[in-house]
């Protein structure tokens, strides 16, 4: 989603981490998922 300002929410920008990281490999299938560790990498 993205706010009538033009930035993305946080849930999109959890998304496109998340997608980004699985499509990649960075996150193997089986990882654990840590919420700190998403979140700093979501935040500017």
């Amino acid at each position: 989603m993205v706010r009538s300002d033009g930035k993305k929410t946080g849930r999109r920008a959890v998304y496109e981490t998340l997608r980004r990281k699985v499509l990649t490999m960075e996150l193997p299938p089986g990882a654990a998922l840590s919420e700190n560790e998403l979140a700093a990498a979501t935040t500017a």
